[in-house]
């Protein structure tokens, strides 16, 4: 009995003298193995596993969640080591190491490779970057170009591991740094320098808030421009009738001429390949986009797999397909075939949608933006920041306010709009708007390309909505959208409407009956 005693004392002071790497990391005990635990029982990722505990990760990664990880095997983990330097895990500077592994690890869903896209994926990783999955034959995926999956779809109780053959080391350039280092982009990253977009195209965060800056560039090389007879800058001002020297003024040509080879939002092969929402009557894929500017437009259209953009202007240009998809820190950039010279292309349908990021960049740092986490979300928005896209105001001064809002159950990715109790809004969000007895919002919207088009305005209406009237320019439209009994997810109508311009406007909500209003999008359906 006593020597019992004696070799159970031993035991608790063995176990009390053990220090948990994982100490003070509140967890959930899964059934199942979830995906750390599943990387530890493994053996088969000793370097990354201890990656993780340094950093205090490991448990979150046994957390009751949802998570995709990128996980490289030991052979790419020990090329990663070798090419940096690091003798251990311990020799990677914390911050450097932290961000490493944030880049691998999307939190908010769970990816099966059948839903990757030729493309960026839908939702950013823990670090606030996307990543780029490409198809190159078969089965086989790739990651930002230079990581192949080896192992697919490993299921664990809380999200699923891709194995990959090489470490995504995060892509720290930028747009505008990818240009200064391609000698073949001389004559382009020279046209940049003198127009100031270099600023734009080198800039991480939005001026004056958190968001994080994105743009997607169609980039010239030079071999392009000498096919079409310039041979420096200069050719390139004598052939865009530049007169004055002022580069940097938006009505020059070669600022135009920069400016139109720039969208404000990040945008891969499938994101412009992306036509679920334009629902054209004649069958064409295409779709309007918003190169910088107040007055610029593009129409890009899919023929036979191939992206071009501006067909009818001399043939177009085309996405080069083998130069395509360069993901940097804050963008993206495909070459193009041709000089991409600004046109005006006939109108087609589209729509506009409230918090579309692209048209009012500050949504790109409110938190929740299009989450896909099952819930509801709001966040009251800061006139401040958005004064430069929307305004909002009542009597008395300062009672309105406008929510963002995302209502999400089922993430709609069919075609057409979105109907059901789940998925009532275009990508599940929309605005929410109270200005009081007295009161208005004015929100600008993209570029309209001059035409006549039929106006319908998508907003719910309840017996406990407020009534609104819509006016564009201070032009009224259709009839007031007044509260109805019941609850409905409406298309209201509001007549044709002639823009003689091709510009931004204003369409403003003026408030007829106290109550919120609810915005999800407008459709712009020209008439021929």
């Amino acid at each position: 009995m006593k020597k019992n005693i004696i070799i159970w004392f031993a035991l608790l002071l063995f176990f009390a003298n053990c220090e948990d790497p994982d100490k003070g990391s509140n967890f959930a005990v899964m059934e199942g193995n979830p995906i750390a635990g599943y990387l530890d029982s493994e053996g088969t990722y000793p370097e990354w596993c201890d990656l993780l505990k340094r950093l205090d990760l490991f448990n979150a990664l046994n957390l009751d969640g949802t998570f995709t990880c990128f996980v490289p095997n030991r052979e790419a983990f020990h090329r990663y080591m070798e090419k940096n330097g690091y003798a251990s895990v311990n020799d990677i500077p914390k911050d450097v190491a932290t961000y490493l592994v944030k880049y691998h690890i999307i939190s908010i869903r769970d990816y099966l490779t059948r839903n990757f896209p030729n493309g960026k994926l839908r939702d950013t990783t823990e670090s606030g970057d996307y990543l780029i999955t490409e198809y190159t034959g078969g089965s086989t995926i790739w990651v930002n170009g230079v990581a192949k999956i080896v192992q697919q779809d490993i299921a664990c109780t809380n999200g699923h591991v891709q194995v990959i053959n090489e470490v995504l080391e995060p892509v720290m350039e930028t747009v505008w740094g990818k240009l200064q280092q391609e000698e073949r982009y001389s004559i382009f990253k020279e046209a940049v320098a003198l127009t100031g977009y270099g600023q734009k195209l080198d800039r991480i965060r939005q001026e004056g808030n958190s968001g994080r800056e994105y743009s997607t560039l169609f980039v010239v090389n030079d071999s392009i421009f000498k096919e079409n007879g310039v041979e420096n800058i200069d050719a390139l001002k004598t052939l865009l009738n530049c007169t004055t020297t002022d580069y940097t003024e938006v009505s020059n040509p070669l600022n135009q001429f920069v400016g139109y080879h720039i969208l404000n939002a990040l945008y891969s092969f499938n994101d412009l390949a992306n036509y679920e929402m334009t629902n054209m009557p004649n069958g064409k894929k295409e779709k309007i986009l918003y190169p910088i500017g107040d007055r610029q437009t593009a129409l890009i259209e899919d023929i036979s797999g191939h992206l071009i953009i501006n067909k009818e202007n001399g043939g177009g240009t085309m996405l080069d397909l083998s130069r395509m998809n360069y993901l940097l820190r804050n963008g993206v950039v495909h070459e193009v075939n041709n000089l991409m010279l600004p046109f005006e292309p006939e109108p087609i349908t589209f729509v506009f949608e409230f918090t579309d990021y692209e048209h009012i960049p500050p949504f790109a740092s409110v938190s929740n933006y299009r989450t896909t986490v099952s819930g509801n979300f709001s966040t009251v928005l800061d006139p401040e920041i958005f004064k430069d896209y929307m305004r909002w105001e009542s009597v008395p001064q300062g009672a309105a306010y406008v929510t963002y809002k995302i209502w999400y159950g089922t993430w709609n990715q069919g075609s057409g709009f979105p109907s059901g109790s789940e998925a009532n809004f275009l990508y599940a969000d929309q605005l929410a708007v109270n200005t009081g007895n007295i009161g208005w919002i004015e929100i600008n919207t993209p570029v309209i390309i001059k035409g006549k088009y039929k106006l319908k305005i998508r907003t719910p209406i309840g017996p406990t909505r407020g009534t609104y009237q819509v006016f564009f320019d201070g032009e009224k439209a259709g009839s007031p959208l007044v509260a109805e009994g019941g609850y409905s997810n409406k298309t209201h109508e509001l007549g044709d409407f002639e823009f003689r311009e091709t510009k931004k406007h204003v369409v403003r909500l003026a408030s007829v009956k106290s109550g919120i209003i609810e915005l999800d999008f407008i459709m712009f359906e020209p008439i021929k």
